[in-house]
């Protein structure tokens, strides 16, 4: 049986406003790619040629960031608690592999991942009850 803490009303509504974290990143990604990538200390391309696909790709991956965000505040406005955990959980890995990414590329930027994704996945896993 779930526990009065996965059926508080106070945790899936903090899950709903979690899951627009990534709305926020996602319009702002869109609108201003070059931004985003130097906040998160990627360094700038050099060519044009290099820009304009660091420029696409960055808002391909906004527009992913958008997407998940819509998903889980759709699914928290239909008040699916079950389902917003599911998503929850499993989009709390895009921000564990963009971690990694970033470690990989620019040899930073994971640390700045993980509190996200602890808190991601801890929201989602409350909500299945699998935190008692």
């Amino acid at each position: 049986m779930p526990s009065t803490f996965s059926r508080s009303q106070l945790l899936f509504n903090l899950t709903g406003l979690y899951g627009t974290v990534p709305i926020l990143i996602g319009v702002y990604g869109l609108l201003k790619p070059r931004a985003i990538l130097a906040s998160l200390s990627y360094p700038a391309p050099t060519t044009p040629e290099a820009q304009k696909l660091t420029d696409g790709l960055t808002r391909m991956f906004a527009a992913r960031d958008l997407v998940i965000g819509l998903i889980c505040s759709t699914i928290w406005y239909k008040g699916e608690r079950r389902l917003l955990g599911q998503a929850m959980t499993l989009s709390s890995c895009f921000i564990l592999f963009d971690g990694v990414v970033s470690w990989d590329l620019i040899k930073g930027g994971l640390w700045n991942h993980l509190p996200a994704f602890a808190v991601a996945f801890a929201l989602g896993a409350g909500l299945l009850g699998w935190l008692g």
